[in-house]
C-alpha cells in the first residue's frame, strides 16, 4: 500500500487521478499512486458470484483497498465520486473494525426540522457489511468518513442511519458511541470507457451538466 495525505490506499484494475478526483489507466504523476495489478485479485473475483446480479448489475474492472487507521486521525473528505469516471454504482465492503459513514446534501430532503440547508445523515458500516451507492446516492449525496477516534453509531433497533437533523435529545436517544480502530474498504466499479459523459439527472454535482468535482481527497 501506499500512504496518502488521510489514509493508506492500493489499486487494482485501474487507478485514482487524486489531482483531478478521476480514473487512469496507467497512474503515476503527483497525486497519483501505480497499479498494483491490472486484474482483480482471486480474493474479489471469487465473491462476484454473491454480488451478480442481484447487488450490482455488471461485472466490476476496479478495485480501491482503503486502509483507515483512525486512531491515527485518518479519515475521507466529503466528496462524491466523479459522475463520469464510472457507472452508475459503486459497492463497498468493510473489513476489520467498524466505521459510520457521514452522507450530506445541499437543498433538504425528508426529515428536516432544524432548518439547515443541508442534509446529512449517519450510515453505521460494521465488519463485513456491504454498501451499495446507486442513483441518487451515487450521484448526489456527498460523503465522508470524519477525522476522530470515537464514532457516533445508531443503537439497535433505532434504524442503520442516524438523522442528524434530529433534535440534540432525540440523538442521544438513538445513539452511542464506540472506539475506531484499523478498517479496509474494498471499493468496486466500473469503469467507463474513454471519452464518457456522464447524462444523469442530477447537474449539482455532476462534472459534465453542473459544477464539477473538482475536490482532491487523498
Amino acid at each position: 500500500m501506499v500512504r496518502l495525505k488521510n489514509r493508506s490506499a492500493v489499486h487494482f484494475g485501474h487507478v485514482f487521478d487524486y489531482t483531478a478526483n478521476t480514473i487512469s489507466s496507467t497512474g503515476g504523476g503527483e497525486g497519483n499512486i501505480e497499479i498494483q495489478d491490472s486484474q482483480l485479485p482471486p480474493l474479489i473475483t471469487s465473491l462476484l458470484p454473491r454480488l451478480l446480479p442481484n447487488y450490482i448489475p455488471e461485472t466490476p474492472d476496479q478495485l480501491t483497498i482503503n486502509r483507515y487507521d483512525q486512531q491515527a486521525g485518518d479519515h475521507i473528505p466529503l466528496h462524491v465520486d466523479t459522475h463520469s469516471m464510472c457507472t452508475d454504482w459503486l459497492l463497498s465492503l468493510s473489513v476489520n473494525a467498524p466505521t459510520v459513514m457521514t452522507f450530506t446534501r445541499d437543498g433538504g430532503g425528508e426529515g428536516r426540522d432544524d432548518g439547515s440547508s443541508k442534509w446529512k445523515h449517519l450510515v453505521h458500516l460494521p465488519p463485513r457489511s456491504a454498501l451499495l451507492l446507486r442513483g441518487e446516492s451515487r450521484y448526489q449525496w456527498r460523503h465522508a468518513i470524519a477525522q476522530t477516534s470515537l464514532d457516533v453509531v445508531p443503537l439497535r433497533g433505532s434504524g442503520n442511519t442516524c438523522r442528524l437533523a434530529l433534535s440534540p435529545r432525540a440523538r442521544a436517544q438513538s445513539t452511542s458511541i464506540t472506539s475506531s480502530s484499523i478498517r479496509y474498504s474494498f471499493t468496486l466499479r466500473k469503469v467507463t470507457p474513454p471519452g464518457y459523459q456522464c447524462r444523469c439527472p442530477y447537474p449539482q454535482l455532476c462534472d459534465v451538466s453542473g459544477k464539477g468535482v473538482s475536490k482532491i481527497f487523498y
